[in-house]
């Protein structure tokens, strides 16, 4: 009546059917549950067999049964449509999660990578701090350094000048104290002094032909004029750089770094050779010092620990 003519051997109705019989037959209620995948998709039937007797002391031979057919396909429809829904909800949950977990994950690094910034700001404000405290100190010192040498070089010889031409004034008013030639040639030679001694100090400021040529002209000259200071260190210099190959607006700062750092070598490197590479390749402009001295304690790669000005300023001029 269910399946006639059915030859599958793997059929749920057959195997229901083939298992409930002889307990049906003996009276005992039975129910199964078959599946139909061919005609409708997810459609099932429920059987249920129940004994019939016709009376209490009947035989159980004489016994019948009733059997049951419901069509549970919508039921179990719906219940497959509920386990996809919580399946999908399930799915949905688990990559909620996940894109929480990953926006905490960020949050967190970005509240460290905040809170890194913040330090980092803090001990770049401290610095600065120091460091216009440190460059006030730097150019009230170059300040009274100017003004010792305007007095000690070019004050005193402006004075023996002074003493000079007026003497040379007297003895043109009174021939008989003498010629007043040597005595004008000794003013001539005192102004040619007061005149380098000048050139030097406005060479120390700023050299003129760093504006006249260039860097790579200002750092040969700079590289001999030390070492003719500096008589104990031999400084080796390789500027392949040419002047049209530095940009002017880095020039000075260019000239300041070199003076510093070679002016730190004879101070605290206890050094005998320096070596000065200045370089141009593609669009990167090099400037290297190196010296065979003590070098310099570990504490200089922290700013704060500084107790000059001179790295300090090297590391705040543009790069």
């Amino acid at each position: 009546m269910l399946h006639p003519g059915c030859l599958d051997p793997n059929c749920e109705v057959a195997r229901g059917l083939h298992e409930a019989l002889p307990k049906m037959r003996r009276g005992e209620p039975q129910e199964f549950e078959s599946l139909f995948s061919r005609g409708r998709p997810n459609s099932a039937v429920h059987a249920a067999s129940h004994a019939i007797r016709r009376n209490l002391a009947a035989e159980p031979l004489d016994t019948r049964s009733v059997l049951v057919i419901t069509d549970v396909s919508a039921l179990r429809r719906a219940q497959k449509a509920l386990e996809n829904v919580n399946l999908n909800l399930e799915t949905r949950v688990r990559l909620r999660t996940s894109e929480l977990d990953a926006s905490n994950r960020d949050l967190r690094n970005e509240v460290v990578r905040r809170e890194h910034a913040e330090h980092e700001l803090r001990a770049s404000r401290n610095n600065l701090a120091l460091l216009s405290e440190q460059l006030i100190h730097a150019q009230e010192g170059e300040r009274r350094r100017i003004a010792l040498e305007l007095h000690d070089s070019v004050g005193q010889s402006l004075s023996a000048i002074k003493y000079t031409l007026e003497r040379a004034l007297i003895m043109v008013q009174r021939p008989n104290l003498g010629s007043p030639e040597c005595v004008l040639a000794l003013a001539v030679q005192r102004i040619h002094e007061t005149a380098d001694g000048i050139r030097a100090i406005s060479m120390n400021l700023r050299p003129q032909m760093l504006d006249n040529l260039g860097a790579a002209s200002a750092t040969s000259w700079f590289c001999r004029n030390f070492m003719e200071i500096y008589s104990t260190i031999t400084v080796r210099a390789e500027i392949t750089a040419r002047n049209s190959e530095i940009p002017k607006r880095i020039s000075t700062h260019l000239f300041r770094c070199l003076q510093e750092l070679l002016n730190n070598v004879a101070k605290h490197a206890n050094a005998t050779t320096v070596w000065v590479v200045l370089k141009r390749e593609d669009s990167f402009l090099t400037l290297k010092i190196r010296d065979d001295g003590i070098g310099i304690s570990n504490e200089t790669g922290d700013p704060a620990r500084l107790s000059g000005s001179g790295l300090r300023n090297l590391r705040e001029r543009p790069t």
